[in-house]
């Protein structure tokens, strides 16, 4: 085999291999550049499904803290908000795997309110208004 020959092989070896790394999506935060949360914020207070009065209550469930974010994307955490499995909080609206809550901290911590991920949430059956 030829230098050449050398230079090429690991030239298309390095390419297939950036291809397949891009295919796994290994790289798409990095590609997409920095994320807009407030844009996505607002975007989705259009878009959201508002969840009825009479069954916003929700309560955390899983394992560890469920995250607030800013908006309903992962790369948009807040940081230090979160609540903990069993609290239960007032779900407002749900978007794109998503729900829009509010917790009322009753220990005197403040309240907080924002996006958590939909699957560390579930509905108790209950509301704050009437059917």
């Amino acid at each position: 085999m030829t230098r050449m020959h050398a230079k090429r092989d690991k030239r298309a070896k390095a390419a297939q291999s950036i291809w397949v790394l891009l295919m796994l999506g290994c790289c798409d935060a990095a590609l997409a550049g920095p994320v807009d949360c407030d844009a996505l914020a607002k975007a989705a207070e259009t878009k959201r499904a508002l969840i009825p009065s009479s069954d916003a209550i929700w309560k955390a469930v899983g394992k560890g803290r469920v995250q607030f974010y800013s908006a309903p994307d992962k790369r948009c955490p807040i940081k230090g908000v979160f609540i903990i499995p069993g609290q239960r909080a007032n779900a407002y609206a749900d978007y794109a795997g998503f729900v829009n809550v509010w917790y009322m901290n009753d220990k005197g911590g403040g309240d907080a309110e924002g996006w958590v991920l939909e699957s560390r949430m579930k509905p108790t059956g209950y509301g704050i208004g009437p059917n």
